[in-house]
């Protein structure tokens, strides 16, 4: 079809072949007016001038040539910037060829690393959202003086946690109250912290929790729950010597997500829990174990019930934080008439913790939230600040106060959302049958599919992979995205896995799980493959060079 788009590959192809016709594609300026002989023209010497050519303003008027070099850390000078003296440049100190660059903005990517869309999606089991340090401005100083412990808490400290609070409130729209250092220690805390804020709170209480919840201080979690609650070794990874049932603490009361289509029914399930000592129920926005999704009116009536049965609300974010298009994926507008209680937060973030919503389900009856009650809500923190021996590690509260200062400054719920768009598009180009689970910048796949893909995910349980993709400028654009899948894509995945930046290395391309030693090396998609992989033949197609073509067949 005459209108159908055109590959990146044949769009580079076609400025080729206008340059070596003589004309710049961008300024559409010929050789000579360039002053480049026909001579030159034909041995090649306008395609250094179309890498660099800025192309023509609304007005019509040309823009001459990026005069500038674009490595972000070159230190040479240039004198008498033009295409010759820029070629001689690149070649020399940088090893760049410009003629291999059909325009300036590709020649942009190749200076700027950091913006490639990158094929590792495990991200440190989306411990990362960016490649970026967020240590940066007034942040440095503050972190350099980290190096003297005493020093820092006694000058710097009580500001940090000032602003922190300051920006995460503002941001998130919930207090962060306790700091662990894993999120899994954050639910122990919740009991304790319950029965303090219902001691003497600002308003009276006309029902309390029940002699039951005090002795007990059970807490349930629904079934999509990866029982993280249960201890920090808790996991379900293929590649474990150990699995959830016997490393995790205890055998919690598990509720079924299907009783939130059914009020009588789930009503009667937190009432019984309740009876029984629990003081809370742990809830996932988006199931770590299968990416499915709570529906609006599952939200509603699971908030609702938890206030007529008289038992908080936990939501754990700790890995749908950003990535779901909003701060919390329970601050999206479909959930919007409810809060939780509580919130876990960790990875991604920069520090685990946990947060409280003043307002939230069941925490408003005790009336933290009301305006002439602030004072109530500030001495309660400071209350809990001085319970532990430190209240925060200092380099977790900068790093992540970093965080969500990027987050502002590089929009990533809405480049989440774009992320996200553009890889289930492109799954949709490859497997056009295959259902995608998650939401946003968190996406599920079945582990058979997501092999032949070749990105490097997260392995859930053997059936399933999450791709946890970083939430940089690379992946905002879908024909960038489709280099990733594509053999346009292979040197720049090759660049990327040769990259300190990158941690494929460390996982295997076909079950992304972890990669204990290296049985394959695919010299064209950049992928290492585990020896269970290779034992199934899964590496057959990286041999025949028959990867980044999404399907076995190609």
């Amino acid at each position: 079809m005459d209108n159908a788009p055109r590959s990146i590959l044949e769009r580079q192809q076609s400025r080729n072949d206008s340059s070596l016709q003589g004309s710049c594609p961008w300024c559409l300026l010929s050789g000579p007016n360039l002053g480049i002989s026909e001579e030159r023209v034909a041995r090649g010497d306008l395609l250094v001038h179309r890498a660099l050519c800025l192309g023509r303003d609304g007005d019509g008027n040309t823009l001459g040539i990026e005069e500038k070099c674009l490595l972000p850390d070159c230190k040479s000078k240039i004198r008498d910037p033009n295409p010759t003296s820029l070629e001689m440049h690149y070649r020399r100190n940088h090893q760049i060829r410009l003629r291999d660059f059909p325009d300036v903005k590709l020649l942009y990517r190749r200076c700027r690393r950091g913006d490639d869309p990158d094929f590792d999606m495990n991200a440190d089991w989306g411990y990362f959202l960016t490649k970026k340090s967020p240590i940066r401005g007034f942040l440095i100083d503050l972190w350099q003086a980290t190096i003297n412990g005493l020093d820092f808490r006694a000058k710097h400290l009580p500001e940090v946690l000032r602003g922190y609070r300051r920006d995460f409130v503002r941001v998130f729209i919930a207090t962060p109250v306790s700091f662990h250092a894993h999120a899994s220690d954050a639910i122990p805390v919740i009991p304790s912290m319950a029965l303090v804020l219902e001691q003497t709170p600002p308003d009276r209480l006309k029902r309390g929790l029940t002699d039951a919840q005090r002795n007990n201080c059970l807490i349930a979690t629904f079934e999509s729950q990866m029982v993280s609650y249960h201890g920090p070794m808790a996991n379900g990874g293929r590649g474990l010597l150990w699995n959830q049932k016997n490393v995790r603490i205890g055998n919690p009361q598990i509720i079924a997500l299907a009783y939130a289509t059914d009020k009588r029914r789930l009503l009667k399930e937190f009432k019984n829990l309740v009876a029984t000592g629990h003081v809370a129920i742990i809830l996932e926005m988006v199931s770590q174990n299968d990416g499915r999704v709570v529906t609006a009116q599952e939200w509603k009536m699971i908030c609702e019930c938890c206030e007529e049965a008289g038992i908080y609300l936990v939501v754990d974010e700790v890995l749908t934080v950003w990535r779901c298009g909003a701060p919390f994926a329970h601050l999206l507008p479909q959930y919007s008439e409810y809060k939780p209680s509580f919130v876990v937060f960790g990875k991604a973030l920069g520090a685990c913790g946990l947060a409280v919503h003043w307002d939230g389900v069941h925490l408003n009856r005790l009336g933290y939230a009301k305006p002439c009650y602030a004072d109530d809500a500030a001495n309660f923190i400071d209350l809990w600040d001085h319970k532990p021996s430190r209240v925060v590690n200092p380099n977790d509260a900068l790093r992540s106060w970093g965080y969500i200062m990027l987050s502002e400054e590089d929009r990533w719920c809405a480049r989440a959302l774009q992320i996200g768009e553009n890889l289930r598009r492109a799954v949709a180009e490859r497997h056009p049958n295959v259902p995608v689970g998650g939401s946003g910048a968190l996406i599920y796949l079945p582990s058979e599919v997501a092999g032949e893909m070749d990105i490097v995910g997260a392995a859930v349980n053997g059936d399933l992979i999450r791709w946890l993709p970083y939430l940089d400028e690379g992946l905002t654009e879908f024909e960038h995205v489709m280099e990733l899948f594509q053999d346009s894509g292979a040197a720049m995945r090759q660049a990327l896995a040769r990259s300190y930046q990158n941690v494929t290395m460390i996982r295997c391309i076909s079950c992304s799980d972890y990669l204990h030693e290296v049985m394959y090396a695919c010299k064209k998609c950049g992928g290492n493959l585990c020896g269970l992989c290779v034992a199934r033949g899964a590496s057959e197609r990286h041999q025949e060079e028959r990867c980044l073509s999404g399907n076995r067949e190609s």
